[in-house]
């Protein structure tokens, strides 16, 4: 028994010789086994690796359900954390809300305000600017002047304003004032077209005075102006007394031949 076991141990020895014969046999000559290593401590897998496998699966759908605080899984930087370094004219990355930049071929005129007139806060989004022009002594009130634009393209054409101006004043007898009342110019200030408009009589227009509903004034006048700039038409429209604004014609031509890109 003991001489079965012996041989049973010897082949066992002898088979596992060959393994091993046959494993280096097939391994490249001169190869030389690695040196053990010390165990690398397990680190955890990179987020940005993993984001872009996940995002490769699904597509880039950008994850949803992040907790707060946690960096973008999409590959995507954070936002920076101050405006340095920003190309000019480039909207804020920080703080509030996003303020757009201005769109391509964008126009704001620039003009110079007479002595004595009084800027005002504009009373609506359509209004760029609105100026207290002094009354004339005698006069009920001082005149406005309001800087209208609505925006690329927007506004209306030359033709309805003018038309749409003229009919706020009639004459005594109601009926719509006569040609005689009204004066129409064109011409050209800072290289752009310019319409000019002066008309007097009973002035009503609720849109423009909503301080008095409904009035229908008498002795007014208007003298206004449209700028057709690259970006759409702007708006000048000066109303008041007869008296005020006959005191006040000399600084508005001023006013609207200062008009500039």
């Amino acid at each position: 028994m003991r001489t079965i076991r012996v041989s049973a141990a010897v082949f066992v020895l002898g088979a596992n010789l060959l393994l091993l014969a046959a494993c280096d046999s097939s391994k490249p000559a001169g190869h030389a086994a690695p040196a053990p290593t010390a165990s690398a401590p397990v680190r955890p897998p990179d987020m940005n690796t993993v984001a872009a496998i996940l995002d490769k699966q699904s597509g880039g759908a950008p994850s949803t359900s992040l907790p707060p605080g946690h960096p973008p899984m999409g590959g995507a930087q954070p936002a920076p954390k101050s405006d340095a370094g920003l190309p000019p004219g480039h909207p804020p990355m920080t703080g509030g809300s996003t303020i757009a930049a201005p769109a391509a071929g964008s126009t704001t005129l620039k003009y110079d305000v007479p002595s004595g007139w009084k800027e005002g806060k504009p009373t609506s989004a359509m209004r760029k600017a609105q100026f207290t022009l002094p009354r004339a002594d005698g006069d009920p009130e001082d005149g406005q002047l309001i800087v209208f634009y609505f925006g690329p393209g927007q506004g209306g054409s030359i033709e309805m304003n003018i038309s749409r101006w003229k009919g706020m004043f009639s004459g005594t007898d109601g009926k719509p004032v006569g040609d005689d009342k009204v004066k129409q110019g064109s011409s050209e200030v800072g290289g752009m077209k310019l319409t000019t408009l002066d008309v007097a009589g009973r002035y009503s227009d609720q849109m423009g005075r909503p301080d008095k509903p409904g009035a229908t004034d008498t002795d007014f006048r208007m003298l206004a102006a449209i700028v057709e700039a690259p970006d759409g038409p702007w708006f000048f429209k000066a109303v008041g007394p007869t008296k005020t604004m006959a005191a006040q014609e000399a600084n508005f031509n001023a006013f609207i031949k200062s008009i500039r890109k």
